[in-house]
């Protein structure tokens, strides 16, 4: 009795399209029915557990098979943010490889409607740090390549090395444009980088306030430091004391 089956655990609907996704298997019809007849109690199961499930689901090698699941049965209609916004499951892409993290899964989302912010993502689902932290810094690294319609040097120096994998996956999904060598043109460009790390500029805080020793201390420093920063990422500035002072003193704080 799939629905007796269902009722006890809810969850089960969910491990169901999971294992599809995982394993490429069809969901027999008549339990199929039955997932359909009781979807609405996905509600009563705690989201943490779900989450795990739908984490799963996004990372199977038949990912698209498990999607389709979730459109056939609709309850994606009962789950967290799309419980309000459920046209955006009917948006989802095609996934060209699966995605391996909830994070990417957010972000994913967040492309295919921009007004859902992902701290509601984050909220609604009950994430954890990292997982939002991911989720955040693909977005920001997927917005940057759209707006400069593809890669520069300060999207792979700010893309930390263990998201790589990640954004080239939802760059592949997401664009069709996107180079099949994008993985490769991210390191090309990593080894011309100065720098990888703002701990490797040739100047601190410090040294810019000895600079301006009558000016009181304040945000001008980091605003004027990550100024320095991407001057020296993109070349146009030598990594040098010398030079950094130079420039700064051409370029004082408030100048502009």
């Amino acid at each position: 009795d799939g629905q007796k089956r269902f009722h006890e655990d809810p969850l089960r609907m969910i491990r169901a399209i999971r294992f599809s996704s995982q394993l490429g298997f069809h969901i027999e019809q008549e339990t199929l029915k039955q997932m359909i007849a009781v979807k609405k109690e996905i509600e009563t199961v705690a989201v943490e557990r779900i989450l795990i499930e739908c984490e799963k689901l996004f990372a199977g090698d038949h990912v698209n098979l498990g999607i389709d699941y979730l459109r056939k049965t609709k309850i994606y209609h009962h789950l967290p943010v799309m419980i309000k916004y459920p046209y955006i499951m009917e948006r989802f892409p095609v996934l060209k490889t699966p995605l391996h993290s909830f994070g990417e899964v957010i972000a994913c989302f967040h492309q295919i409607e921009k007004k859902i912010p992902i701290s509601m993502w984050c909220n609604k689902w009950k994430c954890s740090n990292k997982i939002k932290r991911e989720a955040m810094t693909l977005t920001k690294a997927i917005h940057t390549y759209q707006t400069n319609k593809g890669l520069n040097r300060w999207l792979v120096y700010q893309l930390p090395k263990n998201l790589v994998n990640g954004f080239v996956r939802l760059m592949h999904s997401l664009d069709d444009d996107a180079p099949q060598n994008l993985k490769a043109k991210i390191r090309d460009i990593s080894k011309e980088l100065p720098i990888h790390s703002s701990k490797e500029l040739a100047i601190t805080g410090h040294d810019i306030r000895s600079l301006f020793p009558d000016k009181q201390a304040g945000p001008w420093v980091g605003t004027l430091l990550r100024h320095i920063e991407k001057e020296v990422v993109f070349g146009r500035l030598p990594n040098q004391p010398l030079n950094i002072k130079e420039w700064i003193l051409c370029n004082p704080p408030g100048a502009n």
